[in-house]
Order: structure tokens, then sequence, then C-alpha cells
């Protein structure tokens, strides 16, 4: 297995950046037609709402923004999908209550019961500051950052995507390694990690079955990811 098994564990120094939970709708949604009802039940987790414009080169695609009043916790609904993102994430149980309260809300405005996709990103931030080291050679796994484990500092910049299948049929991963520059030095790593099911799911117990999939295969790809050394240095806890 590309990604074997790996136990949870927890880590004194969290370096994720942002977590996002995607469920995109088998039909569009017409979004317009209930957002005043989506907007008065969803404002007892996020009474926060704005809109966000995202250039496409079919045109522009408007994006529904409710938020928490940290913008910790985001919901982003348009005609294709709808978001959950956590800014702030601690832990799984905290994430899946609150996109159940989300999916809830999404219900009751619009009645959803299909979905062509389901996605789960996670994207960490390893910076040479918070972790006091910038020897990323020993700090990630080499199949992972390339060059950057061999840089002395003339590396300027680095980007890699790779695509895999996962132990599922219609499962899929998309990983894509960057470095991340200050003053034309790498002073960090961005590791960003799509993992998707790709089929109809039609009922909330189907969604939360791939969920939980689509999570066990997350942390089996960031421990693959990380080094022990990184682990001591992040303080885990098993």
């Amino acid at each position: 297995m590309l990604f074997p098994e790996s136990k949870r564990r927890f880590y004194g120094k969290n370096t994720l950046y942002r977590v996002v939970l995607q469920l995109r709708f088998k039909t569009s949604l017409q979004v317009s037609g209930c957002l005043k009802k989506f907007k008065a039940i969803v404002n007892c987790i996020c009474p926060n709402y704005n809109e966000k414009s995202v250039l496409l080169t079919s045109g522009t695609k408007t994006i529904h923004v409710f938020s928490n009043n940290d913008n910790s916790r985001s919901i982003e609904l348009n005609d294709e999908a709808i978001a959950i993102v956590f800014n702030r994430y601690e832990k799984w149980e905290d994430f899946l209550c609150f996109y159940q309260k989300a999916f809830e809300c999404l219900q009751k405005a619009y009645g959803v019961t299909s979905f062509s996709r389901i996605g789960l990103r996670y994207i960490d931030r390893f910076i040479d500051t918070a972790l006091n080291t910038n020897d990323w050679g020993k700090m990630l796994n080499a199949p992972f950052i390339g060059l950057l484990g061999m840089d002395d500092g003339c590396l300027r910049g680095f980007q890699t995507t790779q695509e895999v299948r996962l132990n599922r049929q219609n499962a899929k991963v998309l990983i894509t390694t960057s470095a991340l520059v200050r003053k034309d030095s790498c002073c960090g790593v961005q590791l960003d990690y799509d993992c998707s099911v790709n089929e109809e799911s039609s009922s909330e117990d189907d969604i939360r079955q791939k969920l939980d999939y689509l999570h066990i295969q997350s942390r089996n790809i960031f421990e693959s990811v990380i080094t022990d050394e990184l682990r001591k240095i992040m303080e885990v806890k098993e």
C-alpha cells in the first residue's frame, strides 16, 4: 500500500493551516431560490454573510460565504457545491459536528438528496520559525519534496503535484507540495492533499462512511510524508 495504515496521533505543534470539506451537487442547486431561507437557518452557527466572486474561463461565479464571528469556521455555497472551511482545526470530532449542523441547514432550506463528489482537503504549513528547523530533507520524506531536500540556499521556488489512486473504487488524492518563500529563500513547505470519492452519494449514512474513509486516508498520507525527526519536533502525543 502506497500510504500504509497509521494510528491516530496528536501533536503539540499543529501545522494545519486549513481544512475543507466539499460536497458537489449532482444537479445545479439554484442557490438564489432559497437563499433567504438558508441565511435564516444557518444564522445560529454562522451569523456573518458576504459574497465573493471567482473568475472562471466561462465567466464569473458567485460564492455565498457564511462565517462565525472570528472567521475560524465558514460555509461556502454556490450552485455547484457546498464547502465547510476550518481555518483553525484541532480535531476531527469538532469538524464533523460542525459539518453535520451545516448539512442539516442545507437539507432544511434546499432538500438536497444527491451528491456527485465528496472531497476532504487538508493543507499543512511547515514553517521554519515555528519548528526551529529548515532541514526539510530530514523532516519530510524524499518522494514528496524533490530538490527541496537537497537545497543549499539556491532554490527560489518549488512545486510538484501528484495524483494517486486510493484503495477503493473512484477514490483518489491530489497531493501538491510547494515551497513557502520569504525574501527569495525557502522558509517552509506547504503540503496540500485533496482526497475525494467521485461517485454518487444519496444518503447521509453513505456520506458519513465516505467522509470517515477520506479522513483515515488523509491521516495515512500525512504520516507518510513526515519523518520521525519531525514528529519529535512537533511534540507527538501517541
